[in-house]
């Protein structure tokens, strides 16, 4: 029996991996979560206990090293001297390997190390064994890797020793850091409290193939049972550090509307760190929801169908899909975009074709003004208006104007009530400038273009703007990723660069690196589109 556990699972979640339960954490959890890394997450449920949280924060029932002996004191019994690690996590994966870490706090007689196999439906895969045993281990920081190359087993049959592939690709592990008081061999529960102090984490291994991310979309199908138009505010979760708010320029969540959303990329760079798919709201409005669609790099990657249609919200109810879920789906497994280059790893994004991008900055900036975490800063209303129209000036420049509505503008303490506006700013290519060493995209010239001006034009200007980050953070990364591994073969990589594509190709012309791979099965890149292209003189 273990007293003292600490749970690592995607924040949220209980360890079923079915449900999500939305309750904030206890304080001391919330200072615990700024440990933690991608992979890992905290559950905080309504059941928390003291202890647990202690266990959290790398108290535990135990006091600190150094307790005295265990024994009557004053009429009672002295804890147990059990000290449970802190911030145990798998901290990256591979497709064969995890790499776990964690502060031991020292003191302790034995650690041992637990590992639970899963198969693709997440249910156990033999039972939990030790696969490591440290003794008497001092306080510092600790890492182990538990990899196939590594183990062996026994097998009885013919042949005896034989390789041993515990860790397969796209699969889930629970691994169970286990603290054992000295003094003890096994754990047991005493007048004194319990002899061991337990901490979990799970573990999601990348999958066969590295497949990038370099755009996320997600189909959702509005039921007919959901009554009218909703204004509602609903997040889409692939990790618990990637969330978009679903805004379009379309008439969102209306009965049986069909909408494919792109979703930003943060914290996904490739397919395998896609952990989950959540939507969820806030609001007690709600919606039915009756299909849903992933695609990775204009690919479908999951697909479900709901009869009957399953609610987001009215009452608290959510749409969760966990890691199990989705890599055991039939399209998962299928996964087989176009690739532009074969690889390892294959190059499978190039860029966005115009609608593409548009669909993308429409993301950005929608999201940011549906967020209702922890108030929604433009107002309860605020959303995307009229269609989002791009305009190419030239190869390095591309001219943006979007539409925002219902804006709630409250700035210096003076409230300007709602309002719309019409901000635009311009995308400009550099190459080997003060700007960018190398290839990049920057937002320049922006212009909150509302019907006030001032203080009010200032702030749309920096609420426009939430696209800045997201360009520079995401799209030049995945740009540059494409450039350089598209290019590194070719006889002159040095004429290759990024380009906003001429719909009419001219003499001179940037030309769309895809041309030259695309085997007739593939979008064109239009005029408009952001891509790696070839330029036939230097610039």
């Amino acid at each position: 029996m273990l007293l003292d556990v600490t749970l690592t699972i995607p924040k949220g979640r209980d360890s079923t991996m079915t449900k999500q339960t939305k309750p904030w954490c206890t304080q001391g959890a919330r200072l615990a979560l700024t440990a933690l890394l991608p992979l890992a997450g905290v559950a905080c449920t309504a059941g928390s206990t003291g202890q647990s949280q202690a266990a959290l924060l790398g108290t535990g029932a135990g006091g600190s090293p150094g307790t005295g002996p265990i024994g009557p004191v004053n009429g009672g019994w002295a804890p147990i001297p059990v000290y449970p690690a802190r911030a145990f996590q798998a901290s990256k994966t591979t497709s064969s390997t995890v790499t776990l870490t964690w502060n031991e706090p020292g003191g302790n007689g034995q650690t041992i190390l637990y590992r639970q196999l899963y198969d693709l439906a997440g249910n156990p895969d033999g039972s939990r064994e030790a696969i490591h045993t440290y003794t008497s281990l001092p306080a510092g920081s600790m890492t182990f890797t538990d990899s196939n190359v590594v183990v062996r087993k026994m097998l009885l049959s013919i042949g005896g020793i034989a390789d041993y592939h515990p860790i397969q690709p796209d699969h889930m592990i629970r691994y169970d850091l286990v603290e054992v008081a000295s003094g003890y061999s096994d754990c047991e529960l005493l007048p004194g409290g319990d002899t061991c102090a337990t901490s979990s984490a799970y573990a999601y291994t990348q999958g066969a193939v590295a497949y990038g991310a370099g755009r996320l979309q997600l189909r959702v199908h509005v039921a007919q049972a959901t009554s009218g138009a909703s204004n509602l505010h609903v997040r889409a979760e692939l990790s618990p550090y990637n969330e978009t708010w679903l805004d379009s320029t379309q008439n969102d969540f209306a009965a049986g509307s069909n909408i494919t959303y792109d979703l930003v990329t943060d914290a996904i760079g490739s397919r395998s760190d896609i952990q989950y798919l959540d939507l969820w709201t806030p609001d007690s409005d709600g919606i039915c929801v009756d299909d849903v669609q992933l695609k990775v790099d204009d690919t479908t990657t999951f697909h479900q169908s709901f009869a009957p249609c399953r609610w987001v919200g009215n009452g608290g109810a959510e749409i969760f899909l966990p890691f199990t879920t989705l890599r055991s789906s039939a399209q998962w497994q299928a996964y087989n975009p176009y690739r532009y280059e074969a690889g390892p790893p294959p190059v499978t994004f190039v860029g966005f074709n115009a609608e593409g991008l548009t669909s993308y900055l429409d993301a950005v900036v929608g999201s940011q003004l549906r967020d209702t975490i922890p108030t929604p800063a433009s107002g309860n209303d605020a959303k995307l208006g009229a269609k989002t129209s791009i305009t190419r000036t030239d190869a390095t420049h591309l001219h943006v104007q979007q539409h925002l509505k219902n804006l709630h503008v409250v700035w210096d303490g003076i409230d300007f009530g709602t309002l719309d506006a019409d901000p635009s700013y311009d995308l400009v290519i550099h190459h080997g400038d003060p700007v960018c060493a190398g290839w990049c995209v920057d937002v320049e010239n922006a212009k909150g273009n509302s019907s006030y001006t001032g203080w009010t034009d200032y702030i749309l200007d920096v609420l426009s703007l939430g696209v800045v980050a997201e360009i520079h953070a995401q799209v030049n990364d995945r740009l540059e990723n494409a450039l350089s591994k598209s290019t590194s073969s070719l006889p002159d990589p040095g004429s290759f660069g990024y380009c906003f594509v001429h719909g009419t190709t001219h003499l001179n012309d940037p030309v769309p690196l895809a041309s030259f791979w695309d085997d007739g099965t593939q979008t064109p890149f239009d005029e408009g589109s952001l891509t790696v292209c070839f330029y036939p003189s230097s610039n």
